[in-house]
């Protein structure tokens, strides 16, 4: 029964960790629309058009001017849809998660329905900040790094050419910070929709056990933390005497979840590589694609297996599966 829940709840995570992918590549095609968009103001604007320098300079307030509230509005819409997605995102994990505790609670002659939390994204935190606050940092970062780049191209005489070339060396940076951020983001509203969903059902939900990816991108504290246990106040149980501090994620990028004790009893080790061959062929071909062949060969690591950037889903069809 326990490892079953287990099954049902990693089957789970791997859809989110697709819609990360969706939802990455979105915010990277809009990080690249912003910077397109900071290219065409300063072509529009080009302070290299005139030839005196203090007219070259009013031309470049005006302009960094306009680009600041151009880039605040971006990131802005992006934090709004993102925060929309969100909200949706954990609607679909309550379900998600009372589909795999509704399937334990109903072995045998017992017929009951657990409960299900409200979840609110606006009021989830992402290592100690909301989503919109995380945006508003990076378009300042975007900002004043533009600034950075069009004065130096200004000051050391460069030209438009010049200038459009550093622009354009941002957006590899603006866009990973971008996909980092979602993808923690989106962890964080699984995480928070799971905890909610256990904490809303003490009568089933004893306590807490935390599952690390144990491969060679592990990080060194999920390493430490893998099998850790608690009860539902996050107070160390069963030998263990590491605090639980927010639970997973625990970095950015971090691939760990918390697993629910049913009646004090723990679900058997497991590792993501014996995970994915229990499952069905058809399940297998869904996770790997292309790479299923691969796999079977023994080709393909357990690390690049869960990568999956090439193998996004939408919003729409994780609902379609929980909600």
């Amino acid at each position: 029964m326990i490892n079953r829940l287990r099954d049902d709840i990693l089957d789970n995570q791997m859809d989110v960790i697709r819609y990360e992918s969706e939802a990455a590549q979105e915010q990277r095609e809009r990080v690249k629309q912003a910077i397109e968009a900071i290219v065409a103001l300063v072509a529009l604007r080009n302070p290299w058009a005139v030839t005196m320098l203090y007219a070259r300079q009013r031309r470049m307030e005006a302009l960094l001017a306009d680009m600041g509230t151009q880039v605040r509005a971006a990131y802005g819409a992006m934090a709004r849809d993102a925060l929309t997605d969100s909200g949706d995102l954990a609607d679909i994990q309550v379900a998600a998660m009372n589909h795999a505790l509704g399937r334990v609670m109903n072995d045998g002659d017992q017929r009951r329905q657990p409960r299900r939390p409200v979840v609110d994204a606006a009021d989830i935190v992402l290592f100690g900040a909301s989503l919109k606050a995380w945006f508003d940092r990076q378009a300042q970062d975007l900002i004043w790094r533009v600034r950075t780049a069009l004065q130096n191209a200004l000051a050391r005489d460069g030209s438009l050419e010049v200038a459009v070339a550093a622009l354009q060396g941002l957006q590899g940076s603006a866009e990973a910070n971008a996909d980092a951020l979602i993808r923690s983001f989106v962890g964080q509203v699984a995480a928070t929709a799971a905890m909610q969903t256990y904490r809303a059902n003490p009568d089933v939900v004893t306590g807490l056990v935390q599952v690390s990816v144990m491969d060679s991108r592990t990080s060194a504290i999920c390493r430490r933390y893998n099998g850790a246990t608690w009860d539902l106040d996050g107070s160390p149980i069963l030998g263990n005497q590491l605090p639980f501090d927010g639970g997973t994620p625990r970095h950015w990028g971090c691939r760990s979840i918390i697993l629910p004790l049913v009646n004090g009893e723990m679900p058997s080790d497991t590792t993501f590589e014996d995970w994915l061959n229990s499952r069905s062929e058809e399940r297998q071909r869904d996770i790997l694609r292309g790479r299923y062949g691969l796999w079977r060969r023994g080709a393909l690591s357990p690390a690049d297996a869960l990568d999956q950037r090439g193998n996004p889903i939408t919003i729409d069809e994780i609902r379609s599966r929980y909600g």
